[in-house]
C-alpha cells in the first residue's frame, strides 16, 4: 500500500537530522532514525529494501504494542492508522472505544488499558467496534492537510471497507470480570516492558497488598 520513494518537502516525516531525506515503503526518515538510531541520507532512504521494511514493521508493531491486538482485521486497521500518525491514531481509537463505555483517557497512547478495552470490545461485537474505529479515523483524516488527505482517505476506502452488521454501539457492554483480568495482565506485561505508568500501577498494587498483609499480622499479634 505504501509504495516507493517520495521526498515531499511538505511532509514533516521526510526530515531527519536537519535534512530532507524522504520516505520509502512508508518508512519516514524520522522513523528510520528512531529505528536504527542513525541519521539517514536521501541515498540511504532510496536504497531501502523490502527485507529491511519487513524488519522495520515487525519492530513498529511491537514498539507501539499493536501486536497485542488479538483480532487480525482490527490489528490491520489500527496498524494502517498508526502509519505516520501514531498519536492521532491512538486518540481516535480511544474516542471510538469510549463510545462503548470504557472511559479511557484520550491521551494518544495505546497503553495497557486501551489494549484491554479494545480486545474486550472486539470479542463482544467485532463489527460494531471495527466500524466505530473506522468512522472515527475517517473523521480525523478529514481534518488533515489537504495535500495528503485524498491519498489517506483513498487508502482507507480501498483496503478497509466497513464490516456488515456493525451499527449498534449499545450492544457492547464495557467491563466484566474477563476485562478486568485482561487489564491487570496487560498492565503487568507493560511493567515488564518498562512502561513507567504500568510500573507505577504494579508498585502501587504491591504496596497496597503489603499494607493489608502487615495490618493483618498486627491484628493477629494483638
Amino acid at each position: 500500500m505504501e509504495g516507493g520513494y517520495q521526498a515531499n518537502a511538505s511532509d514533516a516525516g521526510n526530515y531527519a537530522c536537519d535534512q530532507l531525506c524522504g520516505t520509502k515503503f512508508g518508512i519516514a526518515a524520522s522513523s528510520y532514525q528512531t529505528y536504527t538510531k542513525k541519521c539517514p541520507t536521501p541515498e540511504i532512504m532510496k536504497g531501502l529494501t523490502e527485507e529491511f521494511a519487513i524488519g522495520f514493521y515487525q519492530w513498529y508493531g511491537e514498539f507501539w504494542r499493536i501486536d497485542e491486538i488479538e483480532d487480525q482485521e482490527v490489528h490491520e486497521l489500527v496498524f494502517n492508522n498508526f502509519m505516520g500518525l501514531p498519536v492521532a491514531a491512538a486518540r481516535s481509537l480511544q474516542k471510538a472505544l469510549n463510545r462503548f463505555g470504557y472511559a479511557l483517557e484520550e491521551d494518544g497512547n495505546i497503553g495497557s488499558k486501551t489494549l484491554a478495552a479494545l480486545n474486550d470490545a472486539v470479542r463482544k461485537n467485532k463489527p460494531a467496534v471495527y466500524n466505530e474505529i473506522l468512522k472515527e479515523w475517517v473523521a480525523y483524516l478529514n481534518t488533515t492537510q489537504e495535500v495528503f488527505r485524498p491519498g489517506l482517505l483513498n487508502r482507507v476506502a480501498q483496503h478497509f471497507p466497513p464490516l456488515p452488521s456493525g451499527d449498534d454501539v449499545a450492544v457492547v457492554e464495557a467491563g466484566g470480570a474477563s476485562y478486568m483480568m485482561e487489564r491487570g495482565l496487560r498492565i503487568l506485561k507493560g511493567a515488564l516492558r518498562g512502561n513507567w505508568l504500568d510500573l507505577l500501577a504494579v508498585l502501587a498494587a504491591l504496596v497496597a497488598i503489603g499494607l493489608i498483609f502487615f495490618s493483618g499480622v498486627k491484628l493477629l499479634s494483638a
